[in-house]
Parts: structure tokens; C-alpha cells; sequence
């Protein structure tokens, strides 16, 4: 059975403003708008959102008017939105009836992953690695581990569990930098949306 994924994981890591089901655009948990551009504009609540995820009845999203904690909200706005991690995050991933996010550490832009059902339940810490540009596919996690500060690390993959962690990238540079040697010539994940390559060349540069 084909999982359900509230957006895309290039969406996400560019911020993640819009998303879309079932005919409709959602912009910043705020508004939603038919697909083929009839009718107006409806706001279906106060939020202002990023990381939007949309599965089902309801939207996940990060908050900007709430220091970046977790929420969701019904997608007709029948009741207010509920905040499900009230501390400050960064990526988030809807899949099926779970979430996968990053808790921001020492106001840097990634920290720790963890997931948590969409009802709140369950938090579970999946690794210690400083963890950005999540993806979810199949029964697998993949990330960028930040080993010496932003731009700088080593794509990482393991289960839903945390378990069985392994580095496919020793050392890369992405966001534009130059990276320096890798034991992987063009790794690529590509069915995701993400693709992160490496090449055994010293010089030049890629991005992703």
C-alpha cells in the first residue's frame, strides 16, 4: 500500500510554505485555494507556517508565531490549532501517522531527529547527530549529519527505529561549498526528490 506524505521532501528543505491535496493549495497554515485557480482565498486559521504537511483532515506544520513549535490544525477549520511539540524545531515530515523533525539545539539551524505520531503519542528520539535535510523512503530514513558546523557533513541512512545506522557519504560540502573527497562516486536518491552526489575528484563543486 502506497504511504501517504503530507509534501515533498525538496518542498520541505526549500521551507516548505505550500502543499497540496486533493484539489487544493495550503499555504503558511493559513489559507487554501483550488488547484485550477477558481474561487477566492479562505483562511482556516491564524497560523503562520512552514514545513507544511497536509494528510487527510488535517495540516502539520511548524509555527513561526509560536517560537517554531509543532502544530496542527483541521484543514476546515472547525477547531483551533493543537500544539503537539512545544519546543523549537526545524524540518518536518509527514508520513502516514507519523511525524519526523529536528528539535533545534544551541540556536543552530538542526539538531537531534526524532519522530511522534501524529496524535501526539510516542516521541521517540532516533539519533545524536546535529540532523538536517530529512527524507523518508520506504521503511528508511536519510539525512545529512552536520559533523564540523553548517554545510559541512556526511549522508546518513537508517531505519524508522533509529537502528542500523550507516554513512553512504564520508565528507561532503553542500549549499553551494566545495567538497573535499568522498568514498562514494554519485550516490544518488533520486526516487525522493533528494539527491545528494559526491564525486572522488578534489576539486570542484555540487548541489543539491
Amino acid at each position: 500500500m502506497p504511504y501517504r506524505q503530507g509534501n515533498t521532501v525538496g518542498n520541505i528543505n526549500n521551507t516548505g510554505y505550500v502543499t497540496a491535496q486533493d484539489g487544493f493549495l495550503y499555504l503558511n497554515a493559513r489559507w487554501k485555494e483550488k488547484l485550477d485557480g477558481t474561487g477566492d482565498f479562505e483562511q482556516f486559521s491564524e497560523a503562520i507556517g512552514v514545513c507544511n504537511n497536509v494528510v487527510g483532515d488535517w495540516i502539520y506544520y511548524i509555527d513561526l508565531r509560536e517560537s517554531r513549535s509543532i502544530a496542527k490544525a483541521p484543514i476546515d477549520g472547525s477547531s483551533p490549532p493543537q500544539i503537539l511539540v512545544d519546543e523549537q524545531c526545524n524540518k518536518l515530515l509527514v508520513v502516514d501517522d507519523w511525524l519526523y523533525f529536528v528539535i533545534i539545539e544551541n540556536n543552530n539551524a538542526a539538531g537531534n531527529l526524532y519522530k511522534m505520531r501524529t496524535d501526539g503519542r510516542n516521541r521517540v528520539k532516533l539519533n545524536n547527530d546535529i540532523s538536517s535535510c530529512i527524507n523518508v523512503l520506504d521503511d528508511r530514513i536519510y539525512y545529512i549529519s552536520e559533523v564540523e558546523g553548517r554545510g559541512h557533513g556526511q549522508i546518513c541512512v537508517m531505519r524508522l527505529d533509529g537502528s542500523n545506522k550507516k554513512v553512504l557519504s564520508e565528507d561532503i560540502r553542500y549549499k553551494g561549498g566545495k567538497r573535499k573527497s568522498s568514498k562514494i562516486s554519485w550516490q544518488r536518491l533520486i526516487r525522493s526528490g533528494f539527491e545528494a552526489a559526491c564525486t572522488k575528484e578534489d576539486s570542484g563543486k555540487h548541489e543539491y
